[in-house]
């Protein structure tokens, strides 16, 4: 598992930079750098869903990953002891990325 920290504070599973889901989805089958990841498993706290407030805060994760050219991903599951996922905005909109991405030499 992976110690996951979380600062996408719209994210309807965020609760103090931690996760409710016991697993996440990293996007990103091209990546060569951090911004082209996003979380897949993110959901908008302003979509008006009812995220379940029985959910635990989970401090560690397991992150399925399909960034195929980041050095934490072994089959498809992120290896990493820790990552990050952040807000990444451009001038034209917001998502999500998994900060901690390297690309592989």
């Amino acid at each position: 598992m992976t110690r996951l920290d979380c600062n996408v504070e719209k994210c309807a599973y965020n609760a103090d930079n931690c996760c409710k889901l016991r697993e996440i989805d990293v996007k990103g089958t091209k990546a060569k750098k951090a911004c082209d990841t996003q979380c897949g498993s993110f959901s908008n706290k302003a979509c008006d869903c009812e995220v379940s407030a029985e959910l635990a805060i989970h401090k560690e994760t397991d992150v399925h990953c399909d960034a195929a050219k980041c050095k934490y991903n072994d089959h498809n599951s992120c290896m990493a002891n820790q990552i990050g996922i952040k807000k990444n905005c451009t001038p034209n909109k917001c998502s999500t990325e998994c900060a901690s991405f390297e690309c592989q030499a």
